[in-house]
């Protein structure tokens, strides 16, 4: 599909977001539409936000990001990774990050090593320095990108809560 405005282009996946999810705000849909838009260039731009969803258990979390998945520029859909997977696919990805079943954000003594990129991966030339194995020698690993994180707890650390946009996932009333 070729659209011949950035206007219908926000229009046409506003209309895919309203068509397959529920949000109570609907200044949500047009904020994942924005965010969208953007993981296709995000690298002209000096940071780029994330976005938390946030909400109860079947509130719709686990299906906004499929559907992200299909809309975002090279997305990665993952729950579960290891600590050194987790740069080193940033890395590699150079795209859009969506981090499914993120709890681990919601406790108080989260990995330094999870946070650094987090805190880091906002802004333009964000990296982590990790030692490569391989080389045995501190290697620079780019972790600048858009991400979409999701979980039930929210998250504990102030300073990545001000990097994210949160939008509040609830479950459809009268739905099962």
């Amino acid at each position: 599909m070729e659209f011949t405005s950035l206007r219908q282009a926000l229009s046409e996946v506003v209309k895919i977001l309203k068509r397959f999810l529920y949000f109570k705000d609907p200044f949500s849909y047009l904020i994942l539409g924005l965010f969208v838009l953007q993981t296709h260039c995000y690298e002209i731009f000096d940071a780029a936000p994330y976005i938390l969803l946030n909400g109860p258990h079947a509130s719709g979390k686990t299906l906004t990001l499929d559907l992200l998945n299909l809309l975002c520029h090279r997305s990665l859909l993952i729950s579960q990774i290891t600590k050194a997977g987790f740069f080193h696919v940033i890395h590699r990805l150079k795209g859009t990050l969506l981090l499914d079943e993120a709890e681990n954000l919601s406790r108080r003594y989260q990995s330094e090593f999870d946070m650094a990129v987090l805190l880091h991966g906002y802004r333009k030339g964000g990296f982590v320095v990790r030692v490569d194995p391989r080389k045995r020698k501190p290697t620079k690993f780019k972790v600048y990108g858009p991400k979409v994180m999701a979980n039930i707890s929210g998250i504990y650390s102030r300073q990545l809560r001000s990097r994210c946009i949160i939008i509040k996932t609830t479950p459809i009333e009268g739905g099962d």
